[in-house]
């Protein structure tokens, strides 16, 4: 199913997700109305290293990135747990941190003139000849606008294992 077939027979119905769950793709193709794509590589504000801090024993566990530190990217963040921690517990704690810092590394915003082609936390595979940028990704902002050239929308992607 290319684009375009999405929202035929439901278009009236603005409200809801419409039953769509995780599992279903939407496909982006040549024949899909694409108007602008732009590629976003946001390095400002993602972590190459936490140092996890428990308060009470003083212990430090850090938790690198290592892609991000490999590329040249250099910024620290040193978190305190509240209570009494586990090594697991700090790990886990620094890990999600990094993951949360990098989920805007890599954006694409791609225009689609279609009103309601797809929701946040859907997934879009990108499959256009041409593209240097053609795989799957979800759906962080959809934005829906109309304007004197007809309706379209916005869908600011990220990469799969995007964090909320």
């Amino acid at each position: 199913m290319s684009l375009p077939d999405i929202t035929a027979g439901w278009l009236p119905a603005l409200t809801g997700r419409a039953g769509w769950s995780d599992s279903q793709e939407r496909l982006v193709e040549d024949d899909a109305p694409v108007t602008e794509l732009l590629c976003r590589d946001k390095r400002y504000g993602v972590l190459s290293q936490v140092l996890v801090r428990d308060r009470y024993s003083g212990a430090v566990q850090p938790v690198e990135n290592e892609s991000f530190a490999e590329a040249g990217g250099r910024a620290r963040r040193v978190l305190t747990m509240p209570g009494r921690s586990s090594y697991k517990t700090m790990r886990y704690s620094g890990q999600f941190q990094l993951d949360k810092s990098a989920a805007d590394l890599e954006r694409l915003e791609v225009t689609v003139a279609q009103a309601f082609c797809a929701w946040p936390g859907d997934l879009v595979r990108l499959q256009r000849s041409g593209w240097d940028r053609n795989g799957l990704y979800r759906v962080a902002q959809a934005t829906v606008c109309m304007d004197a050239g007809g309706y379209w929308t916005k869908l600011d992607l990220a990469r799969v294992d995007f964090v909320v």
